[in-house]
């Protein structure tokens, strides 16, 4: 029977979401024009659909595990998401929710480490493919450190966003804001690894433009994601193997992360080396994870607890991939310390409101675009100013506001350097 369901990373407009039929980890086209760019007409084998403006898909053909690529998450950090996420087949029924935490139980489920934990159960032959999911699900919640009343249901299929705002602020709001946070890490530590990944093999050229959907879904892309998922995996496995939980905010841990994408990078003739080293990677992200520590339990409502996540997604998105990682400027003193600080100050200013999807929601406006100083009228644009131009005397800056829902009274804000804003 055909699927249906929703995509919660925020929520991921125009995604495409497909199904492994062959189960062979790849998105299957035949590039016939030989433009290097997946057209609809060129898909073979898998079966796919897009993900609307509320992150929702239905009518997903065909068979096996379920995977998302792009999309872009109007509702929160108004990024393109450039990862991949996953979710088992066999998680529910007609629906299911597809998350970062579902994407870590898909990849665990399916590795030698989770076969090693089965062998080693007394009774494990017996076990349903059901049981057998509930099982790796049980074992990702137990070393990521969520609480012993998370079950798989809450893990494979709830939207933790949705959750968090309809329900008791003392019981199922909170917990339901843990898992969403700890998902948000997940998907921060995927984000940054598969950044580098694609600009140590030199592929961060072959990435489409953003909301191009079915063209972001290239053999280069998916296979960086890949390999971020399967060294977090790695890692994960070992932990689990020896029963410890472990903290997405510690750059010991995320240290081991990036130690495995190094390993496998380098086996393909690659080096991490040429993006950040390993420590520097690891802290990073480590430093902007970190700040999840107590936002569930500090912040006054849900609603704030969710926009301060998103924060933290912008600036992974936004600073620490697009801006650094993958324009070869990454510096690691920018998310530390006084200047991760400041960020998070501007950042309050750039995310939006994110909320279950509703009807009139506002969303976050486009990325600013700096306009080439030129006649009235002009529609040359350019990412950076260069020294003879911030010498001009005016300098035009323009931001799409077509699809945010702006309102008279609404306040633009631009920051200059990370210093002061104009506005």
């Amino acid at each position: 029977a055909a699927l249906s369901g929703t995509v919660v990373k925020g929520y991921l407009n125009r995604a495409v979401v497909w199904r492994d039929s062959n189960s062979n980890g790849r998105f299957d086209w035949t590039d016939a024009n030989r433009d290097g760019v997946v057209q609809e007409s060129e898909v073979s084998g898998d079966d796919f659909v897009y993900t609307d403006s509320s992150g929702r898909f239905t009518g997903l053909k065909g068979q096996g595990a379920v995977y998302v690529f792009g999309g872009t998450d109007d509702l929160g950090t108004g990024e393109r998401f450039a990862g991949l996420l996953s979710a088992p087949s066999s998680s529910a029924g007609g629906s299911l929710v597809v998350t970062p935490l579902t994407t870590l139980i898909q990849s665990y489920s399916t590795s030698q480490a989770f076969q090693a934990v089965l062998a080693a159960q007394s009774g494990a032959s017996s076990l349903t493919d059901e049981q057998k999911l509930a099982l790796a699900a049980t074992k990702i919640r137990d070393a990521l450190g969520l609480p012993g009343t998370v079950d798989a249901k809450d893990l494979l299929g709830t939207d933790p966003i949705q959750v968090a705002l309809d329900s008791d602020p003392s019981t199922d709001s909170a917990e339901a804001l843990r898992i969403y946070a700890k998902a948000a890490q997940v998907a921060n530590l995927l984000v940054t690894a598969t950044a580098a990944v694609v600009q140590a093999r030199g592929d961060a050229g072959s990435s489409a433009a953003p909301n191009a959907a079915l063209a972001d879904v290239n053999a280069a892309s998916v296979s960086a994601a890949t390999v971020a998922i399967d060294s977090l995996v790695g890692s994960l496995g070992s932990k689990i193997a020896s029963g410890a939980t472990v903290d997405l905010g510690s750059s010991a841990f995320l240290g081991q992360v990036f130690t495995e994408v190094s390993t496998k990078l380098t086996a393909s003739g690659k080096s991490l080396s040429s993006v950040g080293s390993v420590s520097d990677l690891a802290s990073a992200v480590a430093n902007v994870n970190s700040y999840f520590g107590n936002i569930a339990e500090s912040a006054d409502t849900t609603r704030v607890a969710l926009t301060a996540l998103v924060q933290t997604e912008y600036i992974v998105q936004n600073d620490l991939t697009s801006e650094g990682i993958l324009k070869g400027s990454f510096q690691a003193a920018q998310f530390a310390n006084a200047s991760l600080d400041a960020r998070f100050d501007e950042a309050i200013s750039v995310v939006g409101p994110i909320a279950a999807p509703q009807t009139g929601q506002r969303r976050a406006p486009g990325k600013p675009v700096l306009v080439d100083p030129a006649p009235e009228g002009a529609s040359s644009a350019i990412e950076y100013l260069n020294a003879t131009e911030m010498r001009t005397a005016n300098i035009r800056v323009a931001s799409s506001l077509a699809d945010t829902g702006a309102q008279a009274g609404d306040t633009v804000r631009f920051y200059l350097s990370g210093e002061g804003s104009v506005q």
